[in-house]
């Protein structure tokens, strides 16, 4: 996906820097926030189809490998997520001249809620490591949602190359 992720940006940054208008600009950033969602669907769906004969290659307790399997199923279900927030955050919204968004984001969604929560869940109330797993990895579904919001908004767009 860090190929996809770095095609779309370059892209990207060539269709705002040739001066193409704003529906130009917006339609090819849709359609990265699409690839981004179809590729993380498949990696998620391959995750789903490898990730048990996978975890079978090593020799873990019954009870590691347990954890292993399911900590595959909570990654399949993210993988659309981050491929949404790859191709949105990083890839249209950094191209476009908007990586503060990224920033706040990055600030807000990890190191202000999702970790903190994952803490107090772990720690003060025990949670089962599947809760905590997924609370952290529930920032990268809060960014997709914010960069697909950010990008409707076309308040990204700057040609940076002016």
């Amino acid at each position: 996906m860090n190929g996809v992720l770095h095609a779309c940006s370059v892209v990207m940054g060539k269709t705002i820097g040739s001066g193409s208008d704003k529906k130009r600009i917006q339609k090819e950033a849709y359609s990265m926030v699409m690839i981004g969602l179809v590729g993380g669907s498949l990696v998620g769906i391959v995750t789903l189809l490898f990730g048990s004969p996978f975890v079978s290659l090593y020799a873990l307790s019954p009870e590691a490998a347990v954890y292993a399997r399911n900590f595959m199923l909570i990654f399949a279900a993210i993988w659309p997520f981050s491929g949404v927030e790859m191709t949105g955050m990083v890839a249209v919204l950094r191209a476009g001249g908007d990586g503060k968004m990224g920033l706040i984001c990055d600030i807000f969604s990890m190191w202000l809620l999702t970790i903190p929560a994952a803490a107090i869940c772990a720690f003060w109330f025990g949670a089962s490591p599947y809760l905590v797993v997924t609370i952290i990895k529930l920032n990268i579904a809060i960014e997709a949602i914010v960069s697909v919001l950010r990008i409707y908004s076309e308040k990204w767009i700057r040609n940076l190359t002016h």
